[in-house]
């Protein structure tokens, strides 16, 4: 494997993690994922230390420093018994920490989930906005042309009307014309 390739494997790497926990703004006004990396830096120093205590340092050989050492070690062992209780709270601490950073991490993704889907919901919002406008302007062009058809239909009517069936020369056309006077034109109820 190049060099080349091992930086882009981390890269994607890194990029699949940055997905994962979101950071800084989540897409909406004054909601923000929670910077969670000075609690894991602590985390980190805390848990250096966790099984620190009772532990004897290191001194350069010689022997006056071996001495010393036997003696720490000894008193170590003397004491392991007042700080063991310490140790297993501390270990304990740090599984509490470890929890709620876990949990705190699952609340920014919830969060960056939930800001997700409020996006999708606002261009959604805006969609049936644009639609209901489009809509209403199609409503108001068929009422202007239904208006216009009325106008057509009365005038149609007015002019059917004024033909004067009764002057008709058979008893069939005098029966015909009020016929489809009453059939085709509709007449206007207020």
């Amino acid at each position: 494997m190049t060099d080349e390739e091992l930086t882009a494997a981390i890269r994607e790497v890194q990029e699949k993690v940055r997905s994962r926990v979101p950071q800084g703004s989540l897409g909406l006004d004054g909601v923000t994922a929670a910077d969670l990396m000075p609690l894991v830096h602590a985390r980190d120093a805390a848990e250096a230390k966790v099984a620190a205590i009772g532990a004897v340092n290191p001194r350069p050989p010689g022997f006056k420093n071996a001495l010393i050492q036997r003696v720490k070690r000894a008193v170590s062992r003397a004491l392991d018994w007042h700080v063991r209780e310490q140790v297993e709270f501390n270990r304990a601490t740090m599984a509490c920490v470890q929890a709620t950073m876990e949990a705190l991490a699952d609340v920014s993704r919830g969060l960056a989930a939930l800001a997700a889907h409020q996006q999708q919901l606002q261009a959604a919002s805006e969609t049936q906005a644009n639609l209901q406008k489009d809509l209403a302007r199609g409503l108001e062009a068929l009422t202007a042309e239904q208006h216009g058809l009325r106008k057509d239909a009365d005038a149609l009517r007015t002019g059917v009307e004024d033909f004067a069936p009764g002057r008709m020369s058979s008893p069939a056309a005098s029966a015909f014309w009020p016929r489809i006077i009453r059939n085709c034109v509709p007449v206007r109820r207020s």
